[in-house]
């Protein structure tokens, strides 16, 4: 079965097209608090075919690192060796020194409703090419997010497939980094 499954990645790897099923995800929702009726209370779980998040985890292993090279410091998230505490002692101390030295300071904090999903993929497709990241990776990365297919399972049964034309994938581990990289365009 590994074999099978490396031969299928190598594969990919090489010709640049994946398995349709590979395009699919399935979208298993849990209800979270509050109404039932309404689908803001439930958080959305995305099932991805198995093979698929080997490959994935390929691509981020990649992607890695070149983002880490790329993404400024101040930014935490989604980053090893980046802590939120560590995001809080340098806000406390930017806030202290300010008071110090009696000047002014302004700060932005800003929350992202639905992140993931308001991310254009072909914007993220020209930062990616902005960045120099290698041209392999701009491919596969984008084939992995193009034509993509979600069915939702609701009490053992799916609904018909629904293309879904922006945001990243749910789900998909490649999906932590782009986010990252499309925020450090707009800091630039």
């Amino acid at each position: 079965m590994i074999q099978w499954i490396w031969q299928v990645i190598k594969k990919v790897w090489v010709t640049e097209e994946f398995p349709e099923d590979w395009k699919t995800s399935l979208i298993c929702p849990i209800h979270k608090k509050g109404d039932k009726q309404d689908h803001n209370n439930y958080r959305e779980i995305a099932l991805l075919n198995v093979a698929y998040k080997m490959f994935s985890n390929c691509i981020l292993t990649r992607l890695k690192e070149k983002a880490e090279q790329t993404i400024g410091e101040y930014q935490g998230g989604f980053r090893p060796g980046k802590l939120t505490t560590d995001q809080i002692f340098i806000i406390r101390q930017s806030y202290q020194k300010t008071w110090e030295f009696d000047k002014e300071i302004n700060t932005l904090f800003v929350d992202f409703k639905k992140a993931y999903d308001s991310i254009h993929r072909e914007i993220l497709i020209n930062i990616l090419k902005a960045f120099d990241f290698p041209q392999k990776l701009i491919n596969l990365i984008s084939i992995s997010i193009m034509k993509t297919v979600v069915k939702i399972k609701v009490r053992n049964m799916k609904s018909d497939p629904v293309t879904v034309r922006s945001g990243l994938r749910k789900g998909d581990s490649i999906s932590l980094i782009p986010f990252n990289l499309v925020l450090e365009k707009v800091i630039r």
